[in-house]
């Protein structure tokens, strides 16, 4: 499991709170936010267990990413993601800039990709070693 503790110096974007919404209002996952992994090392943006998988959902806005595109993860988010995975967490990474492009869309095409996106999430639990932000691991 992880910490029932949660980081003291975190704070919440309006893009983590609306991505939490996704994931309990219209996903239906229990979500706890800014949860501290066992040994208080990393917090998790998001923490969802679910089929007895750990995911850390990390909502990654721009500061995580290079400024010019194609957008790069920045290393310190890559090797939180691979610690998180070493610790048995499956990572899934939510750039802005995708999150964006998909939010409040009523083109099909769009709608299309956020339903593949659920799909997604729904399989990256099987994959440990799947990073949604393209890393290689």
């Amino acid at each position: 499991m992880y910490s029932n503790r949660r980081s003291p110096r975190s704070s919440k974007s309006n893009f983590q709170t609306a991505v939490v919404q996704v994931l309990s209002d219209e996903l239906g996952l229990h979500v706890e936010e800014e949860v501290l992994t066992e040994d208080g090392l990393f917090s998790i943006d998001a923490a969802v267990t679910w089929n007895t998988r750990r995911l850390a959902v990390e909502v990654d806005g721009p500061t995580h990413f290079t400024n010019n595109m194609p957008y790069q993860l920045l290393g310190s988010s890559v090797a939180k993601q691979r610690c998180l995975q070493a610790r048995g967490w499956v990572v899934l990474s939510v750039p802005y800039f995708t999150w964006n492009s998909l939010a409040g869309s009523n083109n099909p095409h769009v709608q299309q990709q956020q339903q593949q996106a659920n799909r997604k999430v729904h399989r990256s639990t099987d994959d440990s070693r799947t990073s949604e932000s393209g890393v290689p691991l």
